[in-house]
């Protein structure tokens, strides 16, 4: 063999080894590189994750400050509106003024009917049905006076009927409220 073919020969063993010892280095790389990528890829996700419960948790911050805002304000309200309950026991005072407050507006009461109470755990609940004619005008300043006169009493529902097939005849009107009086 001559120098040139032992040289050549000498080289592709070098290439064949460099060659492996490269693979080798690859493989081993690739093996430790492999868990580290996986871990770095869950490191990312949980920092996603961490955010997003982050986002959530700040704006559930948000939305209780604004419930605590608006539960003050409604205290505040509460503390300013000065209701005082009458007993049950006072219910035909309540009618009385209730009648009172219609007959100034220029509304005939025809039937006024107080039902069976109910006790509820920080008030006892008296439901009045009144019934009788008038206009339309005089019902909206009834509805009105009672809001302003006796806080005490809710609106549940109001039917107007009108006739114009006769024109002098005023409109029936069915008016079912609440009494809220203080329990007994």
């Amino acid at each position: 063999m001559n120098q040139n073919e032992e040289k050549a020969g000498k080289r592709k063993i070098d290439i064949a080894g460099f060659s492996a010892c490269m693979a080798i280095t690859f493989l081993i790389g690739l093996m430790g590189f492999k868990p580290l990528y996986d871990d770095q890829l869950g490191v990312i996700e949980e920092k996603r994750e961490l955010t997003e419960r982050q986002q959530h948790l700040e704006g559930q911050n948000n939305a209780l400050k604004a419930l605590r805002l608006d539960h003050q304000a409604t205290l505040r309200l509460i503390d300013d509106t000065e209701i005082q309950l009458m007993l049950p026991s006072s219910l035909n005072e309540r009618l009385s003024q209730i009648s009172e407050i219609a007959t100034q507006v220029m509304l005939e009461i025809d039937r006024v009917e107080p039902g069976e109470g109910i006790n509820e755990t920080h008030y006892y609940k008296i439901p009045i049905r009144i019934k009788g004619s008038g206009d339309f005008m005089s019902c909206e300043k009834f509805l009105n006076q009672l809001h302003q006169s006796l806080m005490d009493i809710s609106v549940v529902s109001i039917s107007l009927k009108g006739y114009p097939d006769q024109p002098t005849r005023k409109a029936s009107f069915d008016v079912e409220l609440v009494w809220y009086a203080s329990p007994s």
